[in-house]
This record gives structure tokens, sequence and C-alpha cells, in this order.
């Protein structure tokens, strides 16, 4: 049941989770990746902002298993991903922020410190968040055993 006065977003978490749970993601295009991360982005930022660890969760799971299938694609995946740092939505330019500190820093930086200045939901915390780990050095990247600088 959806809440009222909720995105139409919302209607749809329930069906991509449970869809996406049958889908091989190393066997997708790479463009259909990042389509589905930037979705996924979508349905993480509701989730979060109406207090649904349970969808978030799952759908965070499911982003950092396409970052590792992305990650393992080159530079293709990097000009996608670079794309997703230019979208209306904060949720999805922050979803390609993430994965773009390790190949355009500077960008991902300014996109981050953005987002932080103005987004007043979770996104904009979430973003504060993640540019003071990496700046401090300590950010661990959810799809490698490695930290920054190690």
């Amino acid at each position: 049941i959806r809440p009222a006065n909720t995105p139409k977003v919302w209607c749809n978490c329930s069906a991509i989770s449970s869809a996406m749970k049958q889908i091989g993601f190393d066997q997708l295009p790479t463009d259909v990746l990042v389509s589905y991360l930037a979705g996924y982005a979508k349905v993480c930022a509701v989730a979060t902002d109406m207090g649904d660890s349970q969808i978030n969760n799952l759908g965070m799971k499911k982003t950092f298993e396409i970052y590792r299938v992305l990650r393992t694609r080159g530079m293709e995946a990097q000009a996608l991903l670079g794309k997703l740092l230019q979208d209306d939505d904060p949720s999805v330019r922050m979803a390609g922020a993430l994965p773009a500190l390790e190949f355009a820093p500077e960008e991902a930086e300014r996109v981050l410190e953005q987002i932080a200045a103005t987004e007043q939901r979770f996104v904009g915390l979430n973003a504060e968040m993640l540019l003071e780990n990496w700046r401090k050095g300590t950010l661990q990247f959810p799809w490698s055993k490695k930290r920054r600088g190690n």
C-alpha cells in the first residue's frame, strides 16, 4: 500500500525489487546497467525519505552489485556514469558521483558539494558525509575491500 502523497516512484519499489532479484547484472549491456543504477538511486532516495530501510537496503545492495559490474567495463562505463552527474535528480547525480570519485574525482567532488549545499533531504546529508570521508581518506568503496589510498 502506497502512503498518501508519495512520489510515483514509490509505486514501483516492490515491482522493481521483485524483478531485479532475478537479473544477473553481468549479462546486461552497460547502458542498461547505468539506467538501472539511476532507477535504484531514485527508489533508494524515496525509501530513505519515507523511512523504509528494507527497500533502501535492497536498493543499495543492488546498486553496489551494479557498481561492481560497471567497474569492469572500463571507459564506456565511465562515460555513461559521467552523464549521471548532469541529471536533474540529485539522487541520480550522487549515484554517478560515488564511482566517479575513482576516475574523475574533481568533477565528482564538485557535484557532491553542490548536492550537500542545496539538498535538505537525506541525499544532502549523504553527500556531505561522503565528501567528508573521501577527503579524510577513510571512504571505503562498497564494491571494493580497499580504502582510498590503500
